[in-house]
This record gives structure tokens, C-alpha cells and sequence, in this order.
């Protein structure tokens, strides 16, 4: 039977960096470029055009098989048409039923959030940035409208400052992460959807050491050379890894346990 190698899983996520190390000049032009690599996308913790509100690490393994997912809620920083809370999600493995790395599969756009045009603003600049109005009430997620957590003691809560004028909206998008992170992330069958075999979760990480893709390969992190190892032994305690996490975690001040003053609205039809 065969099994799973350490080597191989690295070497997998290697190539997911290798078009971005090559555009950059970290390494030399091949002499012949496979399609995987040529199409092959790395998620990095550092954003220029948007805002990163946090990051999250899923591993897989069964018998031969594997896969990891990178999942990053990313709030848009672009002009009206690209605005909105986007779950990113970066498949790697062996047995994935597409070889896409990277799908945008959930987009919340903030006109839910506010369809009052008084409510959304963006600022008159040469690169216009999106604001909430903090007297938005209510916001719809996975079919749900949900009281927005935007009370000053909600916002203090969730780590940020409180505004009575227009809040950033990577502010908003901290604020309703903290509290409402479930429904933001992506679920367990919208995950397992892209896998092609039934796999075990062996490890997840919401905090961690992530390389950029023009820092070097995966391979020569100690964080990836650790979640390779479990996912061969199948034992999470290999991970134990003493490097310094630089990617956002909304749990370092409080699980993503809804406070009383957030709850579901009533449900209305398909048809309002």
C-alpha cells in the first residue's frame, strides 16, 4: 500500500510558489514550466490592496492521501463593483478533484450590510477606501439577518476603537469576525466538496508562522516541515513548532461566541 511522504507533500507546496519566486528573481526562468506551477497561487499574510482580517489552517490525511487548506476572510479595499467580505480559500493536496489552487468560493458583499446608500461611503481619494456607517443594523450571512455588532461596547470588545463617524472597513470586518466568525467561515462541506476521497482532520491552526511566497519555499519552514509530519503520522503533537505566528487571529482576545446583544433576526422568505 502506499503512503504518504513528507517529502512529497512539501515538494507539492513548494510549487505553489514557484511563479511568484520566479517573477521576483528569487530563482532562475526553467527551462520548462509545468501547468501546476505556472497556475499555482500562495496566499501571503501581507496584503497591499485589501485587508486581511485573520487566517486559518486546515490538514487532512488518510492513508495515501492529503490535503491542507489555507483560508484567509479578506475584507476589500477596492471601488464600488469589488467591495464586500470575501472567504478565500487555497486547496493543496493529492487529491483534489480540480487542480485550481485558489477559489474565491464566499463573497458577503457589504451592500447587505447597508443597502442604504447613506450607510456605505467611499472616501475621495486617489484610491478610495470603503467605510460603514456605524448605524448599520443588520447584516445578512449564509441566509441570516444578524444584528451588526456595532455598539461601542461590542466594537471595545472586538480590540477596536469606537467611531461616530464612518468606521475603515477592515475595522467592521474585525469587529464582526469576532463576533460572528462562524458564519463567516467557510464550512466543513464546502471545504471537503474539493476533495476526492474521504480524509480525517488532523490538524487546524488559526495562528502560525505563514512563509510569503518571495521569502522562500514552504519546505524550508519549520511550521510546514511540522504539519507535513502529521499529516503522515495522522499524530497532531508533531506539531509543536517555537516559531513567532504572523498571521491575525481574532481568538487571542475571545472565542467567536456571539454576545447576547447579537441575535438572529426572524427569518424571511426566499421571495422578500
Amino acid at each position: 500500500m502506499a503512503r504518504l511522504d513528507e517529502t512529497q507533500i512539501l515538494s507539492t507546496l513548494d510549487r505553489a510558489t514557484t511563479w511568484a519566486r520566479i517573477l521576483a528573481g528569487k530563482i532562475p526562468w526553467p527551462k520548462k514550466l509545468s501547468q501546476v506551477e505556472a497556475q499555482a497561487v500562495w496566499p501571503d499574510a501581507d496584503m497591499i490592496d485589501d485587508h486581511l482580517v485573520c487566517m486559518r489552517l486546515l490538514a487532512f490525511s488518510a492513508n495515501a492521501h492529503w490535503a491542507i487548506v489555507i483560508e484567509q476572510i479578506v475584507v476589500s479595499n477596492q471601488p464600488k463593483g469589488h467591495d464586500g467580505i470575501s472567504v478565500e480559500l487555497y486547496f493543496y493536496g493529492n487529491c483534489l478533484k480540480s487542480q485550481q489552487f485558489h477559489e474565491r468560493r464566499i463573497v458577503f458583499p457589504l451592500t447587505c450590510v447597508a443597502p442604504d446608500s447613506e450607510l456605505l461611503d467611499f472616501d475621495d481619494t486617489s484610491r478610495p477606501r470603503i467605510r460603514v456607517s456605524p448605524k448599520a443594523r443588520t447584516i445578512w450571512l449564509r441566509g441570516k439577518p444578524i444584528r451588526l455588532p456595532l455598539s461601542d461596547e461590542l466594537v471595545r470588545a472586538a480590540g477596536q476603537t469606537p467611531r461616530k463617524s464612518m468606521l475603515p472597513a477592515i475595522t467592521f470586518g474585525r469587529v464582526l469576525m469576532f463576533h460572528a466568525g462562524a458564519l463567516l467561515r467557510a464550512q466543513p462541506r464546502e471545504i471537503s466538496a474539493a476533495f476526492g476521497v474521504r480524509l480525517k482532520r488532523r490538524l487546524e491552526l488559526n495562528s502560525w508562522r505563514h512563509p510569503e511566497s518571495l521569502d522562500g519555499p514552504p519546505s524550508e519552514s519549520q511550521t510546514f516541515q511540522m504539519i507535513a509530519k502529521v499529516l503522515v503520522t495522522g499524530d497532531s503533537s508533531w506539531y509543536r513548532t517555537t516559531e513567532r505566528p504572523n498571521t491575525p487571529d481574532p481568538r487571542r482576545r475571545r472565542l467567536f461566541e456571539p454576545p447576547p446583544g447579537l441575535k438572529a433576526l426572524p427569518t424571511r422568505s426566499a421571495a422578500t
